[in-house]
């Protein structure tokens, strides 16, 4: 995934939101971020199941 200052500059948005979002998403399990490497899309296939099942009833859990 692109880094905080990278998502903010192509989005056009602040990157303390930009980074919030980051935040919430690790929060929800969906990314995992490894200091120095960067951030990535979780592998747990569980964890993106649920995600799913959750997005297709139209509620994002929050």
């Amino acid at each position: 995934m692109p880094s905080v200052r990278e998502l903010a500059a192509g989005r056009g948005v602040n990157p303390t939101t930009a980074a919030r979002t980051y935040q919430e998403l690790e929060r929800l399990g969906l990314i995992v971020t490894y200091r120095g490497q960067g951030t990535f899309v979780t592998r747990d296939e569980a964890v993106i199941g649920e995600a799913r099942k959750v997005y297709a009833q139209g509620s994002n859990g929050v």
